[in-house]
């Protein structure tokens, strides 16, 4: 059991004793003999509430203390799991950047292999010779990808995880 379902037990355990306390003064004020009998019934209850209440307020006790000695422990867990993820983001950051770098370099290549396309084509229109178009006109999803690829690189910049 979690210390907070046992913290939520305990809060019920006081509801219910608080509202057996109510029950009784209202019956210790009655004259009605019928009522006054249940007082030593719902003074038993009372106690077996009481001594619920103090074996799960052991019980959480018992769970904190094991809880706060685990805590260190967890959090130099917790820790290494961070740097480990912060070099592995600084390598997918330098990865992207080389990306980015090769992509700027592959636009500049098809823009220049389309540009040397041009007067190629027209001396081949005018000599009236079949035209060899052995370049790229398009990649699919490049510009996404370059927009992706510098969205994530900012990120990583502007928000200080490239390390």
């Amino acid at each position: 059991m979690s210390l907070r379902e046992i913290k939520k037990k305990i809060e019920a355990i006081n509801e219910a004793i608080e509202k057996r306390k109510r029950q009784l003064s209202l019956i210790e004020q009655s004259s009605d003999v019928e009522q006054i009998v249940k007082i030593p019934l719902i003074r038993n209850e009372i106690e077996v509430l009481e001594a619920e209440r103090r074996r799960l307020v052991e019980q959480a006790e018992e769970l904190r203390k094991k809880m706060e000695a685990q805590l260190p422990k967890l959090e130099a867990i917790y820790r290494d799991s961070v740097e480990k993820e912060r070099a592995a983001l600084a390598k997918v950051h330098k990865a992207c950047r080389e990306l980015q770098a090769r992509l700027e370099e592959l636009r500049a290549t098809v823009n220049e292999a389309h540009q040397s396309f041009i007067p190629y084509k027209n001396y081949c229109d005018e000599l009236q010779v079949p035209v060899k178009m052995l370049h790229l006109l398009e990649i699919p999803f490049f510009s996404q990808l370059s927009r992706w690829v510098s969205d994530f690189v900012e990120w990583c910049e502007k928000t200080g995880w490239k390390q």
